[in-house]
């Protein structure tokens, strides 16, 4: 075997692992924002609901922006109000709920700074975002701790539920 053929397996050999480290990456990219919320202490209720709605898939596609109570915001409800969203009577409520805390794309807390705006969610009822006088306030929930910005989108926590109209 000469050297010349021997250098051109070894190109292919390594062009073939770059291609499939890509295509890895790519994979472990797609549905980050899901994925980061599954980790995130504190938003285990939502996090629940989001997998019993079966839209998973539907929040990997485009960016989007996710606001997410935290655990405390769902004990502050009736405990007949996540009663409500459960079984599959109720799978078209719970689909409705968890799309009304998203957004079809990506808005971060810089450009919600400084102004009032009425934004669609996903369920199609829109939501009233208010940040003109510094705190920001999505309907009337503030926001926790810090922003994830991430690949497919943003996630926001706040510190109440949003209840679809």
């Amino acid at each position: 075997m000469s050297i010349r053929h021997r250098c051109r397996g070894r190109a292919v050999l390594l062009a073939a692992i770059i291609f499939d480290s890509l295509i890895a990456a790519g994979a472990a990219s797609a549905g980050e924002l899901v994925d980061a919320l599954a980790r995130r202490p504190g938003t285990e209720i939502f996090d629940g609901l989001l997998k019993q709605s079966n839209l998973e898939a539907k929040l990997t596609a485009a960016p989007y922006t996710l606001f997410v109570p935290v655990d405390s915001a769902f004990k502050a409800l009736p405990p007949t109000a996540l009663a409500s969203l459960s079984g599959p009577d109720n799978a078209v409520r719970l689909q409705r709920f968890v799309l009304f805390h998203a957004l079809r794309k990506s808005l971060d807390e810089e450009q919600m700074a400084g102004n009032e705006m009425k934004v669609e969610t996903l369920a199609g009822g829109s939501i009233k975002i208010d940040a003109d006088d510094g705190e920001i306030l999505v309907e009337h929930a503030g926001l926790v701790g810090k922003e994830m910005r991430l690949h497919d989108g943003v996630v926001h926590f706040i510190d109440r539920v949003l209840i679809p109209r």
